[in-house]
């Protein structure tokens, strides 16, 4: 990597700032949770804390179930801050524009094998979407930013990630991702019914919006 990357910002949010950096002489990802004005300072601080608490603890335990996320080097969370191993490659929703439709289909059933495991072991990612997946350059999937996960056994706290998932993905890419998930996933049964009423719920809204 050149150094004229180092300090690069990658991404940023609402609730996060990310940055690539050097750390200890590897390559690395800075995120920064972002401190919000209108909160109580106290109340922000111990907000931001739980937070980055959980994202360090889902992290972790995707880990050790052999799914691939970034290791995570340093945790500050007086600063609000996670040091991750950086992985080289580019996001999901990137790749599937640039692939061939082969290519893509070996995409939508690595994700839909990835999401599965994730859930298999009660991890609800909080933001699914193709822009928080990367794929490498070896082809493999790596989850990132869990800054909204959370722990639950609930089919329909898994129900509502596929839907964010589907809200940014064409029919027939999720169609793709949904017969490999439906293949791995222990539970997908009822999470789909579940999906299926999150679904309704969301043309409702959408309806008497």
């Amino acid at each position: 990597m050149e150094s004229s990357d180092q300090g690069a910002l990658i991404a940023q949010g609402a609730e996060a700032r990310v940055t690539r950096i050097l750390y200890l002489g590897r390559n690395a990802v800075l995120k920064t949770r972002l401190s919000k004005p209108y909160r109580h300072p106290e109340l922000d601080e111990a907000l931001n804390g739980k937070r980055i608490v959980a994202e360090c603890r889902a992290v972790a335990r995707l880990r050790r179930h052999g799914i691939y996320v970034p290791l995570v080097y340093l945790v500050d969370v007086k600063n609000r801050q996670i040091v991750y191993e950086f992985i080289r490659g580019q996001t999901v929703l990137d790749a599937l524009k640039e692939s061939h439709q082969d290519v893509c289909e070996d995409i939508l059933k690595r994700v839909g094998i990835a999401v599965a495991k994730m859930h298999d072991v009660n991890i609800v990612h909080g933001d699914l979407t193709t822009r928080n997946m990367l794929r490498t350059e070896s082809g493999k999937i790596c989850l990132i930013d869990f800054g909204l996960s959370y722990v639950s056994t609930l089919a329909e706290d898994k129900g509502v990630d596929l839907y964010v998932l589907e809200r940014c993905c064409d029919a027939n890419e999720f169609e793709l991702f949904l017969k490999a998930y439906k293949a791995q996933s222990r539970s997908a049964a009822a999470t789909i019914a579940k999906l299926a009423e999150v679904r309704l719920r969301g043309r409702k809204r959408d309806q008497s919006g």
